[in-house]
């Protein structure tokens, strides 16, 4: 018999088997809803209760489930909210609209046998989120997920991810399934995203499905909630860094709007003391955030949504000497426009349609105004401009074929603008004109979503990829691979591979410490960024799901990575922004991560523990030779504890502590001499450093308490008073350290030819911060 003769009989079996599987079932979709603010639940459990099996929805809360003619209804249940049973018309396939009523526990509620458990996943829940000490007592979701195994800061304060030893800029931020490439305030120190427009977040720290990619690292996926369908509702609040407000509510019985908006105060205050401080000049910084969605459901099967983000940064120095006036503004941040439209087919069939545009960019605006005794006045202007502009189409399919097989496929499609260093200024005769580069980066992939029995979950994909600009065109297929077997009844044992690639590079830019992040493309001469990452997982829960616990190991290999020259620390001057990059490099991260988790009781909390090593590789750094990572903490340790008073008040206690971070310390001290007309002069110091990251700065620890009071107005209107301290012993934790023969100054020049011992110092940003927040819902 023929190779393809017997090919032909095995695809008819399979026709005929999948057709025998499918006779006698009923097919089962819909979505399902907070049956008082219309919101959607992630994560529902959706039950057979005669089979005791079931499924869980997904970020648009959809779900899809095949169920035997013998089932006669659903059991949909979700922590606290009241479960739901909904009875089914045998022999008819049907598509649900689901409303959970909130307010009651349902511990009681116990089917594990289908249960879906997720691995190289962190998540947290909205009280969590919300309990959890922060910096201005306003929760912060990216400062939050730092708590978790494997998700670190690259300084105290930042927001500013890395994720299983990658890079800050190897991060895919996705904001309702479009694209953001800047994600912070204040260099770090506080995130875009407004908690009050914050529905679900998933961070999936490696082996993510292969409807994900363009990033190396990790996809932290963060869906917006939608507006109130039923009563016009909202809130207001005040901290010590600003305020904010959400206002929500129904346009008719089919449209939803939500508008959050928050503002600092920061641009009076610190104006203020800057104006008092010194008469010479005035600094003032401030940003805003402005999120916007309306949500359109002309049926049950269809839903149309519009989605705005802006948001700005903004720092401006300017002198008030009349004779010399100096006048610097520097300017960053998002502005992001989408339109989805999701739809249910079939109870079968799913399909979510994006099409969206972001553009992030830095603006650098400088004047000057020199007295000339002979010519007058002389001005003199820069403006400097980097920007990514991204321009995507997506559309993403899920069909559920048998009971325990289903698909997942979508193409994508990006148009990107990259302007990575456009620099003018008037002392120069002929402008030099930077060329805009242009890429299309484009995508397909298939998910097969198999469970084989109640013991074997298997999520087998593969994902294409496609780039091309004006000199360079990269084809790449990206393998992925997660498989998951319970061994026992809630004892779970997972393997997963994956490979991954990345078009665009993240570089820090150290000439202002707020506008840090430039973005630059592949380009002719480099190649995309690539990642192959192996993991092993155990998750195990105990006493009855009271006590979660999970643990992981894996290896990440990363090449092709992009990295500043020595010498270097920003793009601009010239126009040949490559000459100034590293490219070709590699890294390496291992490490394993223990996270547990108490889920009930009046005592609830966390720990996690993560160990990991991460090292580089270039070409012309540090001689060639490996180093360690800028971000590599080898040990890393958190503790979060929550107590619940009464119905008023919660008590949250945070400690972190960490291995410090590495840095390159120096090795000899010399003079060196200025040359001219006149004799030489040993007139200035300088440093010789040594190996690379070859020394740690002392570790990292700090203990942060909150507590939440919540009250009612006169008015009846709930109110939520917030207080915290961060830093809470006022631990002095490093920096950055610096060499010199006293704090905070510079090298001294020497007079005599003696020689001056220079010793190291740090500088510590954060002591004890006490704050307070206030927030009221109408």
């Amino acid at each position: 018999m023929s190779n393809c003769l017997k090919i032909s009989f095995i695809l008819i079996g399979i026709i005929l088997i999948s057709t025998q599987w499918g006779y006698g079932q009923n097919r089962v979709a819909g979505i399902v809803r907070d049956g008082l603010s219309g919101e959607l639940l992630i994560g529902a459990n959706v039950i057979d209760p005669i089979k005791k099996a079931g499924t869980a929805t997904d970020n648009n809360g959809f779900f899809s489930l095949v169920m035997d003619r013998g089932s006669d209804s659903l059991l949909i249940t979700y922590v606290g909210y009241a479960p739901v049973s909904v009875l089914l018309i045998s022999g008819k396939d049907s598509i649900l609209n689901v409303y959970l009523q909130p307010g009651e526990d349902i511990e009681e509620v116990e089917v594990v046998a289908f249960k879906r458990n997720q691995f190289n996943e962190s998540s947290l829940t909205n009280i969590e989120l919300n309990n959890i000490p922060s910096i201005g007592s306003e929760p912060d979701v990216l400062k939050t997920l730092q708590l978790l195994p494997g998700i670190q800061a690259t300084n105290e304060g930042s927001s500013n991810l890395t994720i299983r030893g990658g890079g800050p800029g190897e991060n895919l931020f996705l904001f309702d399934n479009v694209p953001l490439y800047y994600v912070n305030h204040l260099g770090g120190f506080v995130s875009v995203f407004n908690p009050d427009m914050i529905n679900n977040v998933r961070v999936l720290k490696g082996g993510f499905p292969a409807k994900y990619g363009g990033k190396l690292s990790s996809v932290i996926d963060i869906s917006m909630r939608e507006g109130n369908p039923s009563k016009l509702t909202g809130t207001a609040g005040i901290g010590v860094m600003g305020i904010n407000g959400t206002v929500e509510g129904p346009i008719n019985e089919k449209t939803t709007y939500l508008i959050s908006a928050r503002k600092t105060f920061t641009e009076l205050l610190l104006g203020t003391v800057t104006a008092i401080a010194d008469d010479n000049y005035i600094l003032t910084y401030g940003f805003y955030d402005l999120n916007g969605k309306i949500t359109w459901r002309p049926d049950s099967r269809n839903k149309v949504q519009f989605a705005l983000y802006a948001g700005d940064d903004q720092l401006v120095f300017r002198t008030l000497d009349r004779d010399q006036k100096m006048r610097y503004k520097n300017k960053w941040g998002n502005v992001l426009l989408s339109t989805a439209w999701k739809r249910i087919l079939s109870p079968k069939a799913y399909m979510n349609h994006t099409l969206s545009t972001t553009r992030y960019r830095v603006k650098d605006l400088r004047s000057y105004r020199l007295p000339d005794t002979n010519n007058g006045d002389n001005m003199f202007r820069s403006n400097y401009l980097s920007s990514v502009q991204d321009v995507t189409l997506k559309s993403d399919f899920r069909y559920r074929i048998l009971r325990g097989w289903s698909l997942d496929l979508g193409i994508q499609m990006s148009y990107l603008l990259f302007n990575p260093n456009k620099y003018w200024k008037t002392s120069e005769q002929d402008v030099p004109i930077v060329p805009a580069i242009h890429a299309l980066e484009s995508a397909m992939y298939l998910e097969n979503h198999i469970s084989l029995g109640k013991h074997i979950d298997l999520n087998l994909g593969l994902r294409g990829t496609h780039y091309l600009a004006e000199d360079i065109l990269e084809s790449n297929l990206e393998p992925r691979l997660d498989l998951s077997i319970s061994v026992i009844e809630s004892q779970v044992l997972n393997a997963s591979y994956m490979k991954g690639s990345q078009f665009a590079h993240m570089v820090f830019s150290s000439g202002s410490f707020f506008n840090n992040e430039v973005w630059v493309p592949t380009d002719a001469g480099m190649k995309p960024a690539e990642v192959v990452q192996y993991s092993l997982g155990w998750k195990g829960d105990f006493a009855t799901g009271m006590i979660s616990v999970e643990l992981d190991v894996y290896k990440k290999e990363m090449s092709n990575l992009v990295a500043y020259r020595d010498g270097f620390a920003n793009l601009r001057g010239d126009t040949n922004w490559k000459s100034k990059l590293e490219i070709g490099g590699s890294g390496k991260s291992e490490g394993f991560e223990l996270f547990v988790r108490k889920n009930r009781g009046l005592w609830t909390g966390f720990t996690s523990y993560a160990y990991s090593h991460t090292t580089r590789q270039f070409d012309n750094i540090n001689q060639g030779r490996k180093f360690v990572f800028d971000y590599d903490r080898p040990h890393c340790f958190s503790l979060d504890i929550n107590r619940k008073i009464n119905e008023q008040w919660n008590v949250n206690a945070v400690w972190v502590y960490q291995t410090g971070l590495p840095y390159t310390p120096a090795i000899a001290h010399y003079y060196v001499p200025v040359t001219g007309e006149h004799p030489a002069q040993y007139n200035y110091e300088a440093l010789l450093f040594g190996e690379r990251n070859s020394e740690r700065m002392r570790s990292y620890h700090r203990l942060d308490v909150g507590v939440n009071y919540i009250t009612e107005t006169k008015k009846g209107r709930k109110a939520t008073w917030t207080f915290s301290v961060y830093n809470l012993y006022s631990r002095r934790n490093p920096y950055f350290y610096y060499y010199g023969e006293q704090p905070m100054n510079e090298f001294l020049l020497p007079e005599d030819g003696s020689y001056h011992a220079l010793k190291l110092y740090q500088f510590s940003f954060f002591p004890l911060i006490p704050s307070v927040s206030f927030k009221m819902e109408f």
